[in-house]
């Protein structure tokens, strides 16, 4: 017997949603278009069908943003995973809103829509500095590399050495002096590579102040103490911290290290058929910004000592997870040097660690969520 009296399929769109009810009982469908997303008109037409009802739209563009509000008015709404739906050959031959939402409602009949995680208003915003942080930390490497580009082009190379021989790395404050007293071999080119210097500065100040906006709204928030002790963690820093907890939010809705893993894209693709076994990269699944920063991150344990890492006071990180930050960095540090004995290449290895190091951060915010 279905749980539910009717289903709903949403097709959402940015000026207009369409949505198809199904009775499961008699099969009996009804479509209609909303035209300017008047939630208080779809909520009351929703309400109309026989209760309980339950309804779905596909994760996209639209975001959280209808989920919130058809639950505010009392629709029981949730989000399916667009990657994981049920799909017919012919659904790409017989597109339209109306087919989409059908689709939509039969799945959730079927019950093979997987639903997506809702996170509270708070750990979306936090979602988005996260994001917009990382822009401008991309956008200050372009700038960067503008300029050593326009400089290479002019024929001045930065090749000034330290005592051991080894070339000093750019962008010191030695480096940002003989940038600007660069003369180049026009005017026109001298104009762009001021244009270039004040930009670098300004994207520069930018993401300074990001960083410490969001370092601040991280602590007034609920999300604050994982920030903190997620710091705790060998090469885990604010970026890293503060993407990872806003994107799980709720850090009791995984079952195991394992499901971290695979929810962020961190293990092996499989295409294993019979006795055959075939198993490729990492799947690169879910928030690319987090499996970016993990990864990098992770190359710290390259050279990683058997020093715990000094974590400031500031921070307020319990003894207990403290410990348990301690024991995971340790763990990390011998099972890359143990990949790397074993002849896997140093990339590979990084990615295995970086596996396992979300793995370990999931731990401590669950640690972390318990005694709060």
């Amino acid at each position: 017997m279905s749980r539910y009296s009717t289903y709903f399929g949403m097709d959402v769109h940015a000026r207009s949603t369409t949505i198809s009810s199904l009775d499961p009982s008699t099969g009996v469908t009804q479509t209609k278009r909303f035209v300017g997303n008047c939630y208080g008109e779809i909520a009351a037409w929703m309400l109309a069908f026989p209760q309980p009802s339950h309804a779905i739209y596909e994760s996209g563009c639209c975001g959280f943003h209808p989920a919130r509000e058809l639950r505010a008015l009392g629709v029981d709404v949730d989000i399916a995973a667009v990657s994981k739906l049920p799909r017919a050959p012919h659904d790409s031959r017989s597109k339209s809103d109306r087919n989409d939402s059908l689709r939509l409602a039969r799945a959730d009949a079927a019950h093979a829509a997987v639903k997506v995680y809702v996170p509270g208003i708070e750990a979306e915003g936090l979602r988005t500095l996260s994001a917009a942080i990382d822009d401008a930390v991309d956008r200050v490497k372009v700038a960067k590399q503008q300029i050593l580009g326009l400089l290479l082009r002019e024929g001045l190379v930065w090749d000034e050495r330290t005592a051991a021989g080894a070339v000093r790395r750019p962008w010191c404050c030695d480096h940002r002096r003989w940038v600007e007293r660069a003369k180049l071999s026009t005017p026109a080119a001298q104009a762009s590579l001021g244009c270039y210097v004040n930009t670098l500065a300004d994207l520069e100040e930018l993401r300074d102040s990001l960083v410490a906006d969001a370092e601040r709204m991280a602590a007034e928030s609920a999300l604050g103490p994982v920030v903190n002790c997620l710091q705790a963690m060998k090469g885990c820093g604010f970026r890293l911290a503060l993407a990872f907890a806003a994107e799980i939010d709720d850090f009791s809705r995984f079952r195991n290290g394992r499901s971290v893993s695979s929810y962020f894209g961190l293990v092996p693709m499989e295409r294993s058929s019979g006795e055959r076994e075939s198993r490729g990269p990492v799947t690169k699944s879910g928030n690319s910004l987090v499996r970016k920063l993990a990864v990098e991150c992770s190359w710290s344990y390259q050279g990683a000592s058997h020093n715990p890492k000094a974590v400031p006071k500031r921070l307020e990180v319990p003894d207990e997870i403290a410990r348990h930050a301690r024991h995971g960095s340790e763990r990390l540090r011998k099972r890359r040097a143990h990949f790397l004995k074993n002849g896997m290449h140093p990339c590979k290895a990084n990615v295995a660690t970086a596996s396992e190091f979300v793995r370990w951060l999931w731990s401590i915010g669950v640690m972390v969520q318990e005694t709060m």
